[in-house]
């Protein structure tokens, strides 16, 4: 079974990591993948990434590709026109590339790993190659991005498509609750053998892992802290992750305003985080409408409690491991972080006995990958095993 991936970017976020992961377990299966990845030099995600592929003996090769939106804002029409036209020239440049691909690997399914990138959509449907989209953002909610080339087309073109969804929130978002050639199948985090409930001793500390950016909601986080920080002189609150240095500063601005700054840590991006969930007593997520919730997933499945916004992907997996508390506030975050910091280490090993066991049982890597490899074949199985080629 012959499988072409296209991937959007090779910054190691949410959408690369859970790729590689899936990618792991497949390679175990009757698979042949083959990647193709965008031009990035500047991003030094692109040297681990190719790392990784090599690592697991997958073939890749780099094309012009980019994301296909357009920013929240509308401009003139002439703008408007010009971002179109710029997106549109962009799309045809990356499409002649990746079909010189196509020609050559001549692969069974083509599978694209965001709903941001098209050509591969595209280029099956005139090849008649069957396409699996694998959508992991809402785009206009998580990252205030419009729908190119207008929401209407790609719903439809999502609607055409055998589409694999991160949440059944996000389905029901883009219409495809109903859809035959739609499926939900939550990202692969960990092994299963990774996630085991330990006694380690949890430390008196906080901790938020993401992008430190405006839509994950790290203004909140800090508003809720500094109110807890009222009554608390213990814990401090541990940031990791990268963003904009223009960003952070104004949060360490904002954390100097309210005289907490030496009790916020910014540790900046950690290739490995399971060490710092393992000893934190909670993982905050302040993000307005996650895809899915990746750090929400991965700290149920370590036996971390989460204290997570009651929207979207967070709300979702919260609702079905029960492993943590949902907020709509300000206030009540911080009345959360007050709760989770009166428990002791015996207090949240049983709190999360029962969540951790069914995080495994949803999202680890081996259930992520056997529904996706089964979707491969009944997709295969459908379209008659074969491929016809025929340029359109």
């Amino acid at each position: 079974m012959k499988i072409l991936f296209l991937l959007h970017s090779t910054v190691m976020g949410g959408a690369t990591i859970t790729f590689l992961n899936l990618l792991s377990e497949l390679k175990k299966k009757d698979i042949e993948p083959f990647v193709i990845i965008p031009y990035d030099n500047q991003n030094s995600g692109n040297v681990e990434i190719i790392e990784r592929l090599n690592q697991l003996g997958v073939k890749y090769q780099r094309c012009n590709m980019n994301p296909l939106c357009l920013t929240e804002k509308k401009g003139s029409v002439l703008r408007e026109l010009y971002r179109k036209t710029v997106l549109s020239y962009r799309r045809i440049k990356s499409e002649k590339d990746i079909k010189r691909v196509i020609k050559t690997q001549k692969p069974d399914l083509i599978h694209t790993n965001t709903g941001v990138i098209q050509e591969g959509y595209l280029l099956a449907k005139r090849l008649g190659i069957p396409h699996l989209w694998h959508i992991r953002e809402y785009q206009t909610l998580d990252f205030h991005r419009r729908l190119y080339p207008s929401e209407k087309k790609v719903k439809e073109m999502f609607r055409e498509s055998y589409t694999v969804i991160i949440t059944y929130d996000m389905q029901k978002y883009f219409g495809l609750e109903n859809n035959i050639k739609s499926k939900v199948i939550y990202d692969a985090l960990f092994f299963k053998n990774e996630c085991k409930i330990e006694t380690k001793e949890k430390m008196k500390y906080f901790l938020v892992a993401n992008r430190i950016s405006p839509e994950k909601g790290i203004t909140d986080v800090i508003d809720a802290f500094a109110i807890f920080c009222k009554n608390n002189s213990e814990f401090i609150l541990k940031i990791a992750g990268f963003g904009d240095d223009g960003y952070i500063d104004m949060i360490k601005q904002k954390c100097e305003d309210y005289g907490i700054i030496s009790r916020v840590q910014f540790i900046g991006f950690q290739k490995d985080i399971k060490p710092f969930m393992l000893s934190a007593k909670a993982l905050i997520v302040g993000s307005y409408n996650e895809g899915f919730g990746m750090m929400t997933a991965e700290a149920n499945m370590l036996g971390c409690p989460v204290i997570g916004r009651n929207t979207a992907g967070t709300k979702e997996i919260l609702e079905k491991t029960k492993g943590g508390f949902l907020y709509d506030s300000i206030s009540q975050m911080a009345e959360y972080m007050t709760e989770i910091s009166k428990m002791n280490d015996m207090d949240v090993l049983n709190f999360m006995k029962n969540p951790i066991e069914i995080a495994i049982s949803l999202y680890s890597i081996e259930k992520s990958a056997s529904s996706i490899y089964d979707y491969y074949r009944e997709i295969l199985s459908v379209n008659n095993g074969g491929v016809t080629y025929v340029d359109k």
